[in-house]
């Protein structure tokens, strides 16, 4: 009998039953019958009855309130409810657990250790990685913190209007919202946007503002950063962390040692790679905004890379040979890139321009330290030479006559004269690479040394020195007077009023090579006509820097050990030259007290050991 009930109130078949499923007893075979191919069977299955058991109070209540009115389908319903309710409070419990574990590894991952000091190497790594180390790492703060919005949007708004329209690294649209979302959820900021903002604010504060590294706006952004720098390292979602660590790289190239800037460039262009940055063909598939961004950054992170490979005198990584993006536009519609004269009647393209000679850079380190350099013959090397000082002409003479001229850079607004100034350097950098008169050369740092020695210049008594003896020396190299062209026209630059820390230490290489060039043509030829000019030259750049400040490596403290010692021998030249004369009107320029006053080149310098 009660096996005969418990059949008739069961209407779930046997795999439903199995599987423990709702069944829709659907004739002849129910729905997930159908749907897992098996037979729709009902098994009858018989109860034994089992002894009554003693209810508790609780319990008495509960059977009475089971009324025999209840059917089967309202407890079949009571029971789907409850699944139901159960199944919502495992989702929100498996979302809690899922969000925790997603927090603990951001922490976990922005604790990792990435010691800079231990990427302080001589070499470019292609892609620096350091152990991790949660004990001795450098944490982000708490809660992510950010100066307030009012202090930060000024800043920002100055650094797009300036820095970012010659070097675009962020889109603005792009970054304005993700800054307005930072701060619009303070407590749960993502990572690597705030790294942004805080890279932002190193530049501004860095380059624009010419703070120098040790100031604690500057060095609290770069330790923002620096501590999730594992994180960048592996961060693929989206662009930000290149340009994050691509804007650290361009913090860190105007520094006394710039060897951190090389080491981040090789991971630079490894992700840029990995990225497919350099493919037009990765292009198809993004939008034009998109698409715009990406060939930008590609070039900033091409022309650093040259720069870095020439400074260094190491091998650049990206190759031309896997490079196939087009060059930056013309005309680009929102007028990056582009830099207009003081009265607003000529327009250069910088970007651009900065590309085209970004490549000849490459070309010259090609023929100077590569290791195919090593086989040429002299007249191959000098074919060569040739064809690049052709390429540096041409793309010269590209640049409009308003911005040729030093006096008409002077006059436009600081961030743009910088940059006219930053291009003049790397234009005459490269020839003087070419030429071997490189600061830093090793064969023409000895010949210039050479004058210092007794048998070259003997000194004389009232600094009035004996000859030449150009039998010691090797000949001047070849394109001479067109260097020292340039040089004049690049140290008035590095006198400007608005010149940083970071300007200095940009074009160091190249204001100490100018500096050589000058003293050097003043001792070869003391009695020509621009000789006070150029001494002029040298006073105010030496007054500025003095001014300045500025702490300088032991390299630089020898460097102008170096420059005081030929300064002395090119004031001798030139009052023995001076006295030599009949006609003491003609030179009594050269002869003047002021102008050949002696520098005292060491003793306001500051050497940081």
């Amino acid at each position: 009998m009660d096996g005969a009930s418990c059949t008739s109130r069961r209407k779930a078949c046997d795999l439903c039953v199995s599987r423990k499923i709702k069944c829709d007893s659907l004739k002849p075979t129910c729905t997930n019958c159908t749907l897992y191919g098996a037979a729709c069977k009902i098994t009858a299955s018989t109860r034994h009855p089992t002894k009554k058991r003693a209810l508790s109070s609780n319990g008495e209540r509960e059977a009475k309130s089971i009324t025999p009115t209840e059917t089967n389908n309202d407890r079949v319903d009571a029971l789907e409810a409850r699944l139901v309710n159960i199944e919502a409070l495992l989702g929100q419990m498996a979302a809690r657990i899922h969000e925790t574990a997603t927090s603990q590894h951001r922490e976990t991952n922005a604790a990792r250790d990435v010691s800079m000091q231990a990427c302080m190497s001589d070499e470019v790594a292609p892609t620096p990685t350091c152990p991790a180390n949660t004990s001795t790492a450098v944490q982000p703060t708490e809660n992510l913190e950010l100066p307030p919005l009012p202090e930060v949007l000024p800043l920002v708004d100055k650094y797009f209007k300036s820095y970012n329209h010659f070097n675009p690294l962020f889109d603005e649209p792009s970054f304005m919202r993700m800054l307005l979302n930072l701060y619009s959820s303070p407590s749960k900021r993502p990572v690597v946007p705030w790294a942004a903002v805080n890279v932002v604010l190193a530049i501004n504060h860095r380059i624009i503002e010419g703070l120098p590294m040790e100031d604690p706006k500057v060095a609290s952004c770069l330790q923002n950063v620096q501590s999730i720098m594992a994180l960048l390292m592996t961060w693929q979602e989206d662009l930000l962390g290149l340009q994050v660590l691509l804007g650290m790289a361009l913090v860190n190239q105007g520094c006394v040692e710039p060897q951190l800037s090389m080491v981040l460039m090789g991971s630079v262009i490894r992700i840029a790679q990995r990225m497919r940055l350099h493919s037009k063909q990765a292009l198809l598939s993004c939008s034009p905004a998109v698409a715009l961004q990406r060939r930008r950054l590609f070039w900033i992170a091409y022309i650093l890379d040259r720069d870095i490979a020439l400074r260094a005198c190491s091998p650049y990584i990206q190759l031309d040979s896997e490079t196939d993006l087009d060059m930056p536009e013309k005309d680009p519609e929102d007028g990056i890139g582009i830099l207009w004269s003081a009265k607003a009647n000529a327009r250069f393209n910088f970007l651009r321009a900065r590309v085209q000679l970004a490549f000849i850079q490459g070309k010259a380190h090609d023929i100077m330290y590569s290791q195919r350099a090593q086989t040429l013959t002299p007249q191959q090397r000098q074919t060569q030479i040739a064809r690049i000082e052709r390429m540096l002409y041409d793309w010269q003479k590209h640049i409009p006559d308003e911005f040729q001229r030093t006096e008409n850079v002077t006059q436009l607004p600081p961030m743009s004269a910088q940059f006219m100034m930053n291009i003049f350097f790397r234009h005459v950098e490269v020839l003087f690479r070419i030429h071997s008169i490189f600061s830093f050369d090793i064969t023409w740092i000895s010949r210039v040394t050479r004058y210092l020695s007794p048998a070259v210049i003997e000194l004389g008594d009232g600094e009035t020195d004996g000859e030449v003896v150009r039998s010691e020396l090797t000949p001047l190299p070849a394109g001479w007077s067109e260097c020292v062209q340039y040089c004049r026209r690049c140290l008035p630059l590095s006198c400007l009023s608005h010149q940083t820390d970071y300007s200095v230490w940009l074009h160091a290489c190249g204001t100490f090579s100018s500096l050589i060039v000058l003293i050097v043509n003043m001792i070869e030829f003391p009695d020509h006509e621009a000789v006070a000019e150029d001494n002029k030259l040298i006073e105010d750049w030496h007054k500025k820097f003095i001014q300045m400040g500025l702490k300088v490596s032991y390299e630089h403290s020898e460097m102008f050990n170096i420059l005081e010692q030929l300064e002395r021998r090119a004031r001798g030249q030139i009052k023995r030259i001076a006295q030599s004369k009949s006609s003491v009107t003609e030179f009594s320029a050269l002869v003047d007290e002021e102008l050949l006053a002696q520098f005292d080149w060491a003793a306001p310098v500051n050497i940081d050991l």
